[in-house]
């Protein structure tokens, strides 16, 4: 979200030029490959794809975003690393031939990666170590929305899609520098299932809402 906020002026540039080319779906026959610049708040990418008629579009879409910053656990000295790429393979169907209006579905091939380290006590063993959190997400999910694809009768294209992706709960391991020996796998998972439950990760990540913008050109 915070990555939405500060690129939503671009994003928002992007929307309002595709307004004044708002063509009819009509055309698509005629124009039937596409290729657009995606701008969404889950990273940047781009979407190919063709118009097989007036009412059946089949795409493909790469976007990706890499995130860092402090974790929830201050006193800790938390820091986490997110990396989140995705590529989707889309079709969408239009039911008016005469309008750009569509309905999604897809499939998507996620690489979610998300890594916790830490400095602090692990679990209840009194002991004082460095410590890593990795959470992964099932590889494989799916999509569905709503949007809006616009096109000039020179080619130009836009459009908004508004959406969600969805493929189920991470899992998570824990790694422990245990130099001294006393701190047990016990710990380690204890410290593993509250870091867990502090970054809110079922919560945040399970089922995305997705926010896209596009921009590029059918020919």
């Amino acid at each position: 979200m915070r990555f939405f906020q500060e690129h939503c002026k671009v994003i928002l540039t992007l929307f309002l030029m595709t307004i004044p080319f708002a063509g009819l779906a009509g055309i698509r026959d005629d124009r039937s490959s596409q290729i657009q610049l995606m701008a969404t708040n889950f990273g940047n990418g781009v979407s190919l794809g063709m118009n097989f008629s007036d009412h059946i579009f089949v795409g493909a879409e790469y976007f990706s975003i890499e995130l860092t910053g402090d974790g929830e656990d201050t006193a800790n000295q938390e820091e986490y690393d997110a990396d989140f790429a995705n590529l989707q393979l889309n079709v969408r169907y239009y039911p008016f031939e005469s309008s750009g209006f569509y309905a999604q579905a897809g499939y998507v091939q996620r690489n979610w990666k998300f890594v916790v380290t830490g400095t602090g006590e692990v679990g209840d063993s009194a002991q004082t170590a460095d410590y890593k959190l990795t959470v992964e997400w099932p590889s494989t999910g799916a999509n569905l929305g709503l949007g809006f694809n616009w096109m000039a009768d020179f080619g130009l294209s836009g459009g908004l899609f508004l959406g969600a992706i969805t493929g189920g709960k991470p899992t998570a391991k824990g790694e422990i520098s245990n130099e001294s020996g006393v701190i047990n796998q016990n710990d380690v998972d204890k410290e593993v299932d509250e870091m867990y439950e502090r970054e809110k990760l079922d919560e945040r990540f399970s089922t995305i809402p997705l926010i896209a913008f596009y921009l590029g050109f059918n020919f």
